[in-house]
């Protein structure tokens, strides 16, 4: 047996070993890029310390040069922070899989590494069982990847958007609807299908705080939700290294993100481009060469919650906005608001009353960290925080579509650096016009 053939041979040896042991959860994370090293990574390699899960980690080209590559983009970017922190976690990432290749052989909790470059990595890649599969990779990769885990897997976990394009999506929860339902014919509803979810980060740091409360204690707390007022908007401009898996613009790329978090209190098939009262006006900041997308994008609309009652929503998504981030989304009650703040500076969730005395509520770090040990803890079946059920990923992405067909090819120009204000006054309607 060749040394590849005997490297798979032991990995099928210890995927048995994890499948056959009641308390190991069997995750594989396709992608080993940006999202996995800053959202997940810290989590998983915990849960391997902790005995709770074995860790397959997949990429198409080796771990050393994924790893060079992301912290030399980062360096050419200026950004020397996010560099060094690059370096420190895939070197403990690289530092974890040595380790555990030399000393935890015959442990069911393990963290490996296999490089889908070898076409033997693929083709091995395509025989295995897993509980959850975490898809990491690029949008358009999306809905390929998740159908090779279909009828393979538990759970499988798809970083937002559902596919970089609706048609594809729409097909695809077809499909699944399909094969769930012919797999609970076939087995009188004994055996479970895969279930496909679509997560939003985002939505996961703060769904699980409103889960917990009521509609009617939430009311209780700021009174009835009239309106929405929210802003995901960065200082810094489209990185050139991020600019080609950018190019669906910040509709798509943060637009998206607020739809998924009005989805906890809000009615998204209620969002209309055609209502008379919809406004929508983008702008794309200079410097950036062969972008397609907005860079900016200026909202007003009018939505309905659960039982029909209409909300006002208004906002902002953008790059190279301002001098410093400002990431929030506020509900607006009768005497009193509740605010998400979503930036780095204190992250949390605030009751603002209507002497602007604010009182925190909870941690959304928390929020997103329950999130994944609710999977990796083995509780993917009852816990669902921060998951989008596929009706919804789809009708935001549908949403998101739309608005997309409407973009025009120039934009209104600004400087990176503009303020929000002056960056709102020189973006042009693409739906409605702007109200005064």
């Amino acid at each position: 047996m060749t040394d590849t053939g005997q490297r798979y041979a032991d990995l099928d040896r210890l995927m048995l070993m994890a499948r056959t042991h009641a308390q190991v959860i069997q995750v594989v994370s396709i992608g080993a890029g940006d999202a996995f090293i800053e959202r997940y990574w810290p989590r998983l390699r915990s849960a391997v310390e902790l005995g709770h899960i074995s860790l397959l980690i997949v990429d198409n080209q080796p771990l050393s040069e994924l790893a060079a590559q992301k912290v030399d983009l980062a360096k050419d970017a200026g950004e020397t922070s996010a560099a060094r922190g690059l370096e420190r976690a895939y070197g403990q990432l690289m530092q974890d899989i040595e380790a555990h290749h030399n000393t935890h052989v015959d442990d069911p909790r393990w963290i490996h590494f296999v490089n889908l470059s070898d076409p033997s990595g693929q083709a091995w890649l395509d025989r295995i069982r897993a509980d959850v599969v975490f898809v990491l990779v690029p949008d358009y990769a999306h809905i390929r990847v998740a159908q090779r885990w279909l009828r393979r897997a538990t759970l499988i976990m798809i970083e937002k958007p559902y596919d970089k394009e609706y048609p594809t999506a729409l097909d695809f929860e077809k499909a699944l609807n399909q094969m769930l339902k012919a797999t609970d014919e076939a087995t009188g509803g004994e055996l479970p299908g895969t279930v496909v979810s679509p997560f939003d980060h985002y939505l996961a740091k703060i769904h699980n705080y409103v889960r917990r409360q009521k509609a009617d204690r939430l009311e209780s707390q700021i009174g009835s939700v009239s309106g929405v007022a929210f802003a995901l908007l960065e200082s810094g401009p489209v990185e050139k290294w991020r600019a080609a898996t950018l190019k669906g613009g910040m509709v798509y790329d943060l637009f998206s993100h607020v739809l998924a978090m009005l989805s906890v209190e809000l009615n998204l098939s209620s969002f209309q481009t055609s209502h008379r009262r919809t406004m929508i006006s983008v702008a794309r900041h200079s410097g950036l060469e062969d972008f397609e997308g907005d860079t900016f994008a200026d909202f007003q609309f009018d939505m309905k919650n659960h039982v029909g009652a209409p909300i006002s929503v208004k906002g902002q998504v953008g790059k190279g906005v301002g001098e410093q981030d400002e990431k929030h989304l506020t509900l607006i009650g009768q005497y009193a608001r509740l605010h998400f703040e979503l930036g780095r500076s204190d992250p949390g969730i605030f009751k603002v009353d209507s002497n602007e005395r604010r009182v925190k509520l909870y941690d959304i770090n928390e929020g997103h960290k329950e999130f994944l040990d609710s999977i990796l803890g083995g509780r993917f079946q009852e816990d669902k925080i921060g998951w989008l059920k596929g009706d919804v990923a789809l009708q935001i992405l549908r949403t998101i579509y739309n608005i997309r067909k409407a973009m025009p090819s120039d934009m209104p120009p600004y400087t990176p650096g503009d303020s929000k204000e002056k960056v709102m006054e020189i973006a042009a309607p693409i739906f409605g016009h702007r109200v005064t």
